[in-house]
């Protein structure tokens, strides 16, 4: 990698964009993923799939525009009922004709295209990290889903998942509403320090929000401020060891979480045995294409650019807390 590209970059930054960097420049390995046997054969599956869909749509649309002109033209409501007759008919025929395209996108192009960035990487599309470790990102809330558990061959083995939190309230009317808390991504390493208990920094409450998830100080915790008054105002720090907690209290650390309060709400939580983040990005990552277009612009660099900056933080964190620990 040149010299220019590493200037004013931080250790995360350079580690995880030097896939991007040979990729982007040089192809490699994400050239033969791209011109592999059962990445093409993937890519194909998927795009006929998407255009049959596309290509039947329009077609009931325009039937169901027909019928709809003779009804108006006629002012004959057989017509109405014909018409609601097609569209419910044509719409479960093309439900049971629907290919699933979950199992090729999973196993044939993004597999591979994991594996062209980090090789050895595992992917379990349908499966998500343990439940245990969500509880404690958000203490607060009542039902975990996750998916695309992906396990990146990296120097830390980075686990990776998508994850949706919600908890539960009963209206007027006793029916249970279930509320969204948290839609986005989960990053955790597996590790062994000196930390005695746990570290939790939560993001604060904004106004309008009534319910937090990551809840406020438990038994034992204590509350650490630190000396900027923008993380101050957008993070609580709870911990039950002091003394690493201010080890850790890194000026980078700061002002990773500082610059992410801009964006989305971050969490973190970590122990003896793991460290874990949680980016509130109100979105899913890696989900199958929805047009033959997106599906035509599939490539290595594009799909990890979803994560690059996500994990070039991570990397930076871990990076500064280790040479704390």
């Amino acid at each position: 990698m040149e010299l220019s590209v590493l200037e004013n970059k931080t250790w995360g930054e350079i580690w995880s964009r030097s896939f991007f960097y040979g990729q982007k420049t040089h192809g490699g390995e994400g050239e033969k993923v791209l011109g592999s046997g059962d990445f093409q054969e993937g890519l194909n599956t998927i795009k006929k799939e998407l255009e049959k869909r596309s290509s039947g749509l329009s077609q009931r649309w325009l039937i169901m525009a027909g019928l709809a002109l003779i009804m108006l033209r006629t002012g004959s409501y057989i017509f109405l009922i014909i018409l609601i007759g097609y569209y419910v008919y044509s719409k479960n025929t093309a439900e049971e004709s629907r290919v699933d395209i979950n199992g090729p996108y999973a196993d044939k192009v993004l597999l591979p295209i994991l594996q062209a960035i980090f090789p050895g990487t595992s992917l379990g599309y349908f499966e998500g990290i343990d439940g245990d470790l969500f509880q404690k990102l958000l203490p607060k809330s009542e039902e975990y889903d996750s998916n695309c558990h992906i396990i990146f061959a990296d120097q830390f083995k980075t686990e990776f998942c998508n994850m949706q939190a919600y908890h539960y309230t009963v209206n007027s009317k006793g029916d249970q509403i279930a509320n969204r808390d948290f839609a986005g991504q989960v990053m955790m390493v597996k590790w062994q320090s000196k930390l005695k208990g746990h570290i939790r920094i939560v993001p604060l409450i904004k106004k309008g929000e009534n319910y937090q998830p990551y809840g406020s100080r438990e038994a034992g915790e204590g509350e650490i401020k630190t000396e900027s008054i923008d993380f101050n105002g957008s993070y609580a720090i709870f911990s039950t060891d002091d003394f690493y907690t201010k080890l850790i209290l890194d000026p980078s650390l700061i002002e990773i979480f500082n610059d992410w309060s801009k964006k989305m709400k971050l969490a973190l939580y970590m122990d003896a045995n793991f460290i874990a983040l949680a980016y509130d990005s109100n979105s899913n990552l890696f989900s199958p294409p929805s047009s033959k277009r997106e599906a035509e612009v599939l490539s290595p660099v594009g799909e990890y650019r979803k994560v690059q900056d996500k994990l070039a933080d991570f990397y930076d964190l871990i990076h500064t807390i280790r040479e704390k620990l």
